[in-house]
């Protein structure tokens, strides 16, 4: 395993001086895994499929990437940041706070990960988890204050422009206004009403 490790990085210092690199393992697979007591009196339903980020999904994003290297403005990189943890604990409560109203997870992958960056690719290690959420629903479920449904605007920065990439050509500084159509933990999925589809931070959008 070290050998592996040590090879990849030599390699990598000698194909390139910059970008984001990414070796997965797999660190265990669950049934069933929560960090909080599971009531019994409760009747869960599952809420969301194969949420977090898959090793597959990670896989994917290397074939197609140039060199192995995932860009900072790709989905994928995107993905990564947001469901990273330092532990095993806060992996799987990455994955479900992402979902309103979510308890535990089912069908649970968890995987260890070294990520290598910088001119000099050091490397640093976290995990992260994919699985089935399930939990309680209601029409009172928000996440900073909004829900799904929510009509709200948004004024289109120069900062939403490099977060959102190439999925939306908006004007800047114009306002646009959207419907919430999914929560996570800290962006919200939002369709415009010319059918456009972002992910963007709670902190730039305003409820109507």
């Amino acid at each position: 395993m070290k050998t592996t490790i040590s090879i990849f990085i030599l390699t990598l210092l000698f194909s390139s001086c910059g970008g984001t690199y990414y070796i997965v393992q797999p660190a265990g697979e669950l049934n069933m895994v929560s960090t909080r007591n599971y009531e019994t009196k409760i009747e869960y339903s599952e809420l969301k499929t194969y949420a977090g980020v898959d090793r597959s999904q990670i896989d994917n994003a290397i074939a197609s990437s140039k060199n192995g290297k995932i860009k900072a403005k790709s989905k994928a990189f995107k993905e990564i940041n947001t469901f990273k943890a330092k532990n095993l604990n806060e992996s799987v409560d990455a994955v479900v706070k992402s979902v309103s109203g979510g308890e535990y997870l089912s069908n649970v992958k968890i995987y260890s990960i070294y990520q290598f960056s910088g001119r000099n690719m050091i490397p640093t290690s976290f995990y992260m988890a994919s699985g089935d959420v399930w939990g309680t629903k209601t029409t009172e479920d928000n996440i900073k204050g909004f829900k799904t449904g929510d009509k709200v605007v948004f004024t289109y920065s120069k900062q939403i422009k490099n977060s959102v990439g190439k999925v939306f050509k908006g004007k800047l500084n114009s306002q646009y206004s959207a419907k919430v159509v999914e929560l996570k933990s800290a962006t919200a999925i939002i369709q415009l009403e010319s059918g456009e589809i972002i992910e963007i931070p709670y902190l730039e959008i305003v409820r109507l």
